[in-house]
């Protein structure tokens, strides 16, 4: 293989993870009335697909905790119904603020929900749980991921240090596809 095809690996295989990601979305969700919170459910769905967790026993469940009881929630329950991710069935709970959150895979905060769920996202940093919010500015609060607008389309960020802090390990392919945030002090 000569160099510049080589070199043109990364983009190609971002360019790949990009089609898999689209071609994963429901065809209501092209549609200028497509609900933002079915969106970022999809792409949700996508992120526990491309992260694996440690010592995670063969066949166990993937509990999907989210904070809140809004059409954010719905969505999620909808896009994560039925759905096995590499052997491991998917549940989804709603939890509150005082919530025991240690079973939880990924915790979704909702922007709605952010300020009361300031503590439990400090507690999460110290486990291997996936962080993900729409709350502005999620990821320099310590989440994981978060979804943020950007010339009109919904982007997402990856917080490395809280990511690293995590032992969770997230494809290579799903980083080239987000905005690189850092902040070293945890949240």
């Amino acid at each position: 293989m000569s160099d510049r095809l080589r070199r043109l690996g990364g983009p190609l295989r971002a360019a790949a993870l990009s089609i898999t990601i689209v071609a994963a979305l429901p065809s209501v969700l092209y549609t200028q009335a497509a609900a933002p919170s079915a969106l970022k459910a999809t792409f949700t769905l996508n992120f526990v697909k491309f992260t694996s967790w440690p010592a995670m026993p063969p066949g166990a469940a993937i509990l999907v905790c989210v904070s809140s009881e809004d059409s954010m929630s719905e969505a999620i329950a909808q896009a994560f119904n039925g759905q096995l991710i590499d052997g491991h069935p998917v549940r989804t709970t709603r939890i509150r603020a005082d919530a025991d959150i240690r079973d939880c895979q990924l915790l979704f905060i909702s922007e709605r929900e952010s300020r009361q769920f300031a503590a439990t996202l400090n507690e999460a940093s110290r486990l291997p749980i996936l962080t993900v919010s729409d709350s502005d500015r999620s990821t320099s609060r310590g989440a994981i991921v978060g979804f943020f607008t950007e010339n009109d389309r919904l982007r997402f960020a990856i917080n490395i240090d809280a990511l690293d802090r995590s032992r969770l390990k997230i494809s290579s392919r799903l980083l080239t596809l987000a905005k690189p945030v850092h902040n070293t002090d945890p949240p």
